[in-house]
């Protein structure tokens, strides 16, 4: 299959003019990202703030950065481009240090600069649609497994269980953590949805369970 040939972006090499934000009916994690792009956005960068012994912002110090630099996140889900995310950094080095750390760890066919390609993996295919074999190169791709598993548990009309597994995959900023509630959820839905989940969907929760418990072992 031929992947999608990405937007055209606007005069700066910004996305985010040409491209909606991501849908509220996209997976809450993508298995793969069609692109990272960064580009120059010179602006106001909040570089201090103030704050009184509420915790209450009183006071931000702004200064006009010509090196500020936006990283645009760009997804592809069901025949449609979108921007998964976008912020920025206070210059091009953090910027860059940020694409290649999320890539590190998520598929992501297109490394951009201003809209340009600077390097591909072509090993990524972008498709659009969940993939037929699942491969766990880090602990992010068992979130898009339980995005997946949500997903065939609604349109199995089990709306109601689809929820709560749903609830239990719990956000850690600790990698072990996340991974270990990666792993309850998992098992839950296994036992939980059994009945509703077709084979080849139970046979990808052993696949992660077996990634996820060899992880924690290493």
């Amino acid at each position: 299959m031929d992947n999608p040939q990405l937007p055209t972006p606007d005069g700066n090499g910004w996305f985010e003019p040409v491209l909606k934000a991501a849908p509220g009916n996209w997976p809450w994690a993508l298995p793969y990202l069609a692109a990272v792009n960064i580009a120059p956005d010179p602006g106001d960068e909040v570089v201090r703030a103030v704050a009184d012994p509420n915790g209450t912002c009183t006071q931000e110090i702004v200064i006009d950065s010509s090196d500020r630099t936006r990283v645009e996140v760009i997804g592809y889900w069901r025949w449609e481009f979108a921007l998964v995310d976008c912020h920025h950094r206070s210059c091009p080095g953090k910027a860059m240090d940020e694409a290649e750390s999320l890539m590190a760890v998520v598929p992501v066919r297109y490394l951009l600069r201003a809209g340009k390609v600077i390097s591909e993996d072509s090993s990524v295919e972008v498709t659009g649609v969940w993939p037929e074999e699942w491969t766990f190169r880090s602990y992010r791709h068992l979130g898009s497994c339980c995005a997946f598993v949500y997903e065939q548990a609604v349109a199995e009309h089990a709306r109601e269980e689809a929820e709560e597994f749903r609830d239990m995959v719990a956000v850690s900023l600790l990698p072990r953590e996340q991974v270990m509630a990666y792993i309850s959820a998992l098992k839950w839905a296994k036992r939980r949805l059994r009945r509703r989940l077709g084979r080849d969907v139970l046979r990808v929760i052993d696949e992660a369970l077996a990634a996820a418990r060899k992880w924690l072992r290493n």
